[in-house]
Order: structure tokens, then sequence, then C-alpha cells
């Protein structure tokens, strides 16, 4: 079997030679071209339960030899690295047996260009192919590295204003809450001034008392008259049951105050 050509001219022949997988992954284990059928002869199925499993073989003396033909058949049937029978003709993964699967050099080449330099099948890469991938690998980085600094000021921007929200609700809730209690307060004074108002009128002059208490209904009646329109109507909420329901509430309220 030829050696590794390690000149940088793109079509030598270890780029175009076609491979099957083991044999692929032997060499880039780093077996000698000439032992490669001897290894793989001595390597051992993984198992015997799947056509995956028999087809991944395993070897003492080297034992990435399995991770990497896992790792070349998983990219396959991903579409990843291109795959062809014995014969050449280029097919989708899927539809190659994977007994039957092998790479072109030129294939597996361009799919190992996103490994680290010494994860690369040196049989396959020359110096300058080295330096082309690592630059390519180096403007991946970088884009990478951009994007997730841009992720991550977006995140730390969303969260500020995420936070200035919270607290601008917070602030409009205190705010309700301020002013629901102060509207309260505000009524219950205005009922106060209201029930000392019919008590007082009711003890200077005995024609607004039923008793000794108010005459709430002729009070109300008087109350009507002064917001009566011209033809007697009443604007609303000025309903006899209405004001006299709270003429009564403003006098208990001043009562219970003594």
């Amino acid at each position: 079997m030829e050696q590794a050509n390690n000149s940088p001219m793109k079509d030598s022949c270890e780029d175009l030679r076609l491979y099957a997988v083991p044999h692929a992954a032997a060499l880039w284990c780093g077996v000698p071209p000439e032992k490669v059928d001897e290894v793989l002869a001595a390597a051992q199925p993984l198992g015997e339960q799947t056509a995956r499993a028999k087809a991944t073989l395993t070897h003492p003396a080297y034992p990435c030899l399995e991770a990497r033909i896992s790792a070349m058949h998983n990219a396959i049937d991903e579409d990843e690295l291109a795959a062809t029978r014995e014969d050449g003709r280029p097919t989708r993964g899927s539809g190659v047996a994977d007994s039957r699967r092998h790479v072109r050099g030129t294939a597996l080449r361009e799919w190992a260009r996103q490994f680290r330099r010494e994860e690369r099948p040196s049989f396959l890469f020359t110096e300058a192919d080295h330096e082309e991938s690592d630059a390519v690998r180096l403007k991946v980085h970088q884009a990478l590295k951009a994007e997730r600094d841009r992720l991550r000021q977006d995140l730390a921007d969303s969260r500020k204003e995420l936070e200035e929200h919270q607290k601008m609700i917070s602030s409009l809730e205190a705010d309700a809450e301020h002013r629901r209690e102060g509207g309260e307060s505000e009524l219950v004074r205005l009922r106060r001034v209201l029930g000392a108002l019919c008590l007082g009128v009711a003890a200077s002059n005995p024609k607004w008392r039923a008793g000794e208490q108010p005459n709430i209904s002729q009070m109300t009646s008087a109350a009507q008259k002064a917001v009566a329109d011209i033809d007697g109507s009443l604007p609303h909420g000025y309903g006899k049951s209405t004001m006299m329901s709270a003429l009564k509430e403003a006098i208990a309220l001043v009562e219970r105050d003594r």
C-alpha cells in the first residue's frame, strides 16, 4: 500500500482514494499503511446485536479505533460526512449499510477540519492544510465568541430592562395602594363631616328632628330639592335610598366616635 503523500498538492492520492470506514479509522489512529489490513483482521466487533455494533471494531493496541469508527458513522448518519459504497458512487449515508460504508479522502479531510490539529487524521493533512484549517477554526471561534458576547449583552440588557419594569410595577402598585388607603381615609373624613353636620342641624332646629334623632327622610328631601333640575329630575347617584343610606352611615360613624 502506498505511503501517505505529504505534498501540499490537493490532488494527492490520499485525497482521491476511497477508504472503508474501518480502514480510514485505522490510518487516523496512526496505524502504518502496510499494517492496516493486519490490524483490522485482528480487531473484534463491538458486538453482534446490531449492524452498527458488528461494523464497529475494537483493538487493544489502538483504543481510538472504536471511537473514530463510531464518529464517522455518526457523521454519515447526520449527512455531515459524505459516504459511498465500495464502488464509489455517492449516496446518502442512511442508504448505505454500515459494513459497506466508504469515504473519500477529500470528504474525510473537509469533515475533520473542525477538530484540533492533533486530532485530525494526519495522513490527509499537510502543514498547509493544518494552517488553513486552523485559520478557519479561529475565524469560526471568533464569530462564535462574538455571537456569545452579543447574546450575553442582550441577556444583561434584558435583565436590566426587566428589573426596571419590575421596579416600575412595584412603584405603581405602591402608589395604587397609597391612593386606595388615602381614598378610604378621605371618605371616612367626609362621612364624619356629613354626620356631624346632620347632628348639628337636628340639634339647632326641631324641624330637622324625629324625636331625639335627626330626621333623615326630611334632610334627604331637602338635599334632593337642592340638586334637582328645573323639571325635578335628579342627577345619577342622588336617589332617595342612596342618600338616606349615606346619611345613616355618616351619623352612625360620628356616634361611634363619641
